[in-house]
């Protein structure tokens, strides 16, 4: 028992160290694309602008903003980019539905098993509230993590793992219930 245990918080740690630093790496490709469209989006303005103006102090102005671009763009630091932005609602309602399950049975399931009226059924989850707590919330994390490497990389899979999860947690919580 105490060997699933140590498992468990191993796996959560290693997750958490993981993601830190996943979240702190730079993306210097966006950063070269932004600071060159820069110049090109104040020349369009100035373009647009200096058209009532003459010829002369047309190319003057132009040249002057040109320069100034250029050193603006130069110390331009695009913002950094989190995976939020990427993940969207549906990824944070399925697995925020499949913490939520997660929870609830283990939940019901405590209770039930307090009132002696029923025992865990699945043979490798511990039956104390700690336990059950550890293992599902490690899961429930690997199966986050999972689901947002998938759909950061465009995988249509991404889904899998919270659906199987709100499923699976889904019989806990009406077994559960069907034992009140």
């Amino acid at each position: 028992m105490r060997k699933i245990h140590g498992w468990a918080m191993g796996v959560t740690l290693l997750m958490g160290g993981y993601l830190c630093v996943a979240q702190q790496s730079p993306i210097p490709f966006q950063q070269l694309q932004q600071a060159k469209e820069i110049p090109a989006r104040e020349m369009a303005s100035v373009n647009g602008a200096a058209n009532n103006l003459p010829p002369a102090a047309r190319s003057a102005m132009a040249a002057s903003v040109s320069s100034s671009s250029s050193a603006r763009a130069a110390f331009y630091r695009a913002p950094a980019a989190t995976g939020a932005h990427k993940l969207g609602i549906s990824y944070f309602l399925l697995n925020g539905l499949h913490l939520g399950m997660a929870g609830a049975d283990v939940a019901l399931t405590q209770h039930c098993i307090a009132e002696h009226r029923c025992r865990e059924g699945n043979p490798v989850m511990p039956s104390s509230l700690a336990g059950s707590l550890g293992v599902d919330s490690a899961l429930v994390g690997l199966g986050a993590f999972i689901s947002g490497r998938l759909k950061t990389q465009g995988s249509a899979a991404w889904w899998v793992t919270p659906v199987t999860g709100i499923a699976a947690h889904g019989a806990g919580v009406a077994t559960g219930l069907a034992h009140q």
